[in-house]
């Protein structure tokens, strides 16, 4: 009888840690559609914007204002280093 108890305790044991593990399983697939329909939200959002900018600068002709499209890189200077003394 004794036996059986403990047997039982350990089934029981068991299934709740098994329906635990389910729970929470759900819950992070929530969470990650959750995120991933934000991300979509986003990416949406900067698409329109990007075309909204393309569009004004088609129509305009010059770059918005603060964007990088215009970006020049300032030429290198490299300095060569000499150790102290050396006159090469």
């Amino acid at each position: 009888m004794m036996e059986s108890d403990n047997i039982r305790n350990r089934a029981e044991a068991i299934f709740k840690k098994k329906a635990v593990a389910l729970r929470e399983g759900e819950r992070a697939m929530e969470d990650y559609k959750s995120e991933q329909r934000e991300m979509q939200e986003k990416t949406a959002r900067l698409k329109a914007l990007r075309l909204a900018r393309d569009a004004t600068q088609k129509k305009t002709g010059f770059p918005a204002k603060g964007s990088t499209d215009s970006f020049e890189p300032k030429p290198c200077r490299r300095r060569r280093w000499q150790a102290k003394g050396s006159m090469t």
